[in-house]
């Protein structure tokens, strides 16, 4: 999940909670916890600041804050969580911080508890060292190691004002698979991102051979750090590439989850996403993953795919087209025409890698 909303807003690189915004970026890393910042998208002013940790069970958890000072907890779980409401019970080391319904929402794989602002509950997350959460369903406990940095981060992150030291808040880009690094025996065996001036010539080849003619590559924004290359085509619709060298330690299926659960978090609607089975050609796998977000003018429909070598060359393809939410191939012909562009370009790829 830097791109404009889900590539859209850069035309950009991860919750409704009666959002506006439409862009997020990544505002910091401390420790184990993630920021992110989401950005109104009438007047590109912060929305709301999260950290989220690792996983637990399956599920995510994120502390956000918004500049009113308002707080909550977030949890992710791709499963789902139930469809009503619940009563949950949160600890920190075994003392009791608040007790109350969590709503679900994004077609129930995000689960939303707000907390009463008090500064002891707060110094009760930061100060802790595991966070319980109880309901009738169990319990689920995740380390709290690392929130007090985090949680001090989240404060400086929503007084930005819309203007973050991170970098442009109208950026979003999915596609930051350096995002994502497993631990290496050495230095020299560690994944290491290709730079965007150096996807340059792959993507022209690419594009070529899939004979589209028919866009522009998008400049970088203003403090982007992502190494990732959009363009544009005519009508509107974005792509990008992404890829990493000695990628073959990374946890595809780790990456896709976080990565759908950013998709998950930046919809305001109705989500809905989905995975084909694995494909393996001249010893290349090739992962697809599409997200589909139902939601008025900030609807957006998602295509990705992963192509990794046996060398370990790892490629990451988007496709993204704002204001629908239907599949490509599906409905009208523009759409069929997008599932060929698609289809065209995750060709070239393989192809090209085939021969690098």
């Amino acid at each position: 999940m830097r791109y404009l909303a889900l590539l859209l807003a850069a035309a950009g690189g991860l919750f409704s909670c009666e959002r506006a915004d439409a862009a997020f970026m990544k505002a910091f890393q401390s420790g184990s916890w993630e920021g992110t910042a989401y950005y109104r998208d009438d007047n590109g002013a912060i929305s709301i600041c999260s950290a989220r940790t690792h996983y637990e069970n399956g599920i995510s958890l994120s502390i956000a804050l918004r500049p009113s000072g308002s707080w909550a907890l977030l949890l992710v779980r791709p499963d789902g969580f139930s469809s009503s409401p619940l009563q949950y019970t949160l600890y920190t080391d075994g003392k009791l911080i608040h007790s109350g319904p969590g709503t679900p929402e994004s077609d129930g794989k995000l689960l939303r508890i707000d907390i009463p602002y008090s500064e002891e509950t707060v110094q009760s997350l930061q100060q802790g060292t595991t966070l319980r959460i109880s309901s009738s369903y169990g319990d689920t406990a995740f380390s709290l190691k690392g929130s007090a940095d985090a949680i001090a981060e989240l404060r400086r992150c929503v007084k930005a004002d819309g203007q973050s030291t991170f970098g442009s808040g109208r950026e979003k880009d999915q596609s930051r698979l350096d995002d994502v690094k497993p631990a290496a025996k050495s230095d020299s065996d560690a994944p290491r991102p290709v730079t965007r001036d150096q996807l340059i010539p792959y993507a022209k080849e690419i594009l070529q051979n899939a004979g589209l003619a028919d866009y522009r590559f998008l400049p970088q924004g203003t403090g982007d750090k992502s190494n990732a290359l959009i363009w544009q085509f005519k009508d509107g619709s974005l792509g990008s590439l992404a890829a990493v060298e000695k990628a073959g330690s990374m946890d595809l299926d780790r990456y896709i989850g976080q990565m759908t659960a950013d998709d998950t978090l930046s919809c305001k609607g109705e989500f809905a996403n989905g995975k084909r089975a694995p494909r393996y050609v001249d010893g290349a796998e090739i992962r697809k993953v599409f997200a589909s977000c139902n939601s008025g003018p900030g609807s957006f429909y998602a295509e990705y795919a992963f192509v990794r070598m046996p060398n370990g060359f790892l490629v990451k393809l988007t496709s993204v087209k704002s204001g629908s939410s239907v599949m490509f191939g599906q409905g009208s012909r523009d759409s069929r025409d997008d599932l060929d562009k698609v289809t065209r370009t995750e060709e070239a790829t393989l192809a090209f890698l085939s021969k690098r």
